[in-house]
């Protein structure tokens, strides 16, 4: 193989691994893009549960007092009713 030959065929072999880095940059592109995309999902699906936790605390509450006053109510209305009668 002269010289020249040689030459030749690193040139090619550094053209052929110029085109294969371009291809691994444009995979990369596409990688980091996937990436971002899935974390502003995760974003989404992170707060859309917060609200579903949030929410469901409020309903949580809000029967167990529905559920506390209901029981209670009788035993509040006798003592506002006996106090009314002592103070009459």
């Amino acid at each position: 193989m002269s010289e020249q030959e040689f030459q030749v065929k690193v040139l090619s072999e550094f053209e052929a691994l110029r085109m294969d880095i371009g291809k691994v940059n444009q995979r990369l592109d596409r990688v980091e893009a996937d990436v971002k995309e899935q974390g502003i999902r995760f974003e989404a699906y992170q707060k859309g549960s917060e609200a579903m936790v949030r929410m469901a605390t409020t309903i949580i509450i809000a029967s167990a007092s529905v559920v506390v006053l209901s029981s209670l109510s009788p035993a509040i209305t006798a003592l506002v009713t006996a106090i009314a009668h002592q103070g009459g």
